[in-house]
């Protein structure tokens, strides 16, 4: 390979070491940590208007239900989670909404002040939409995209090592790229990693587990996509230091 093809394809890679940027951005930020007290309702002080009570509880079920619609759709429209990962998530969303409902008609045909404050807690208690549910779901999507995206920066590394290795045979020095490329290429199975062992942690979750051990492996999970995602950027920037390094090491053969 002449030293001028070598210089077309390093200059190349100036937009290959881009393309995992624009699918990072798909990513988006990793869930916050579901916020304490987000549960309604779990206190039932005796009212003597039943129906003022009983409307209440409906307000916070019907809330819990659009949530549900709404990561539903989630779930649906993404483009990458895993197909086992969509039906285990879908099916986790169609048991909460059918026991929520079935709770409202319940709650719908109390007659007592009793009644109502054995079956308003189960709002909060056994489903736990807020603060178990929605950053189970929403860790899974963003860890399954991470991991999607772990195959595109994987692609990147092999074109920039196809580059570095053509570069080499031609008798250019190119240690300054290979270094950046090992970082790269370490980052890249950091990020993976990560990302990976998410969906395993959170899934089998359920409402009983609330607070402990629940509320825990949850904050973990959002520790380990933060770290994840700060692994991806130091991929992406290793990657536009491995070009930069084989441009310069080419040096006036591109001119």
């Amino acid at each position: 390979m002449t030293r001028r093809k070598i210089v077309t394809v390093a200059l190349g890679l100036a937009l290959v070491a881009t393309t995992p940027a624009a699918a990072f951005a798909q990513v988006g930020e990793a869930p916050r940590r579901p916020a304490e007290g987000v549960d309604v309702g779990a206190d039932v002080r005796p009212v003597r208007d039943l129906e003022a009570l009983k409307a209440r509880a409906l307000e916070a079920i019907d809330r819990r239900l659009q949530r549900i619609d709404r990561l539903e759709e989630a779930v649906r429209s993404s483009e990458h989670v895993t197909p086992e990962h969509r039906d285990e998530l879908l099916a986790e969303l169609d048991r909460s909404a059918a026991g929520l409902r079935d709770l409202a008609a319940q709650i719908d045909a109390a007659e007592t002040a009793e009644e109502l404050r054995e079956l308003i807690p189960k709002i909060a208690t056994d489903y736990r939409i807020f603060v178990l549910v929605t950053p189970k779901v929403k860790e899974v999507l963003v860890a399954d995209a991470m991991v999607d995206l772990a195959d595109r920066f994987d692609e990147a590394a092999e074109k920039i090592a196809d580059a570095i290795e053509r570069a080499a045979e031609a008798g250019y020095d190119v240690s300054e790229a290979e270094a950046a490329l090992e970082r790269m290429v370490s980052l890249i199975d950091q990020a993976e990693s990560l990302a990976e062992g998410v969906p395993p942690s959170v899934l089998p979750l359920t409402p009983s587990q609330w607070p402990d051990p629940a509320q825990g492996v949850i904050r973990e999970a959002h520790d380990d996509l933060v770290e994840a995602r700060s692994a991806f950027r130091g991929a992406r920037q290793a990657a536009h230091d491995a070009v930069a390094a084989l441009r310069a090491a080419i040096g006036d053969d591109g001119v």
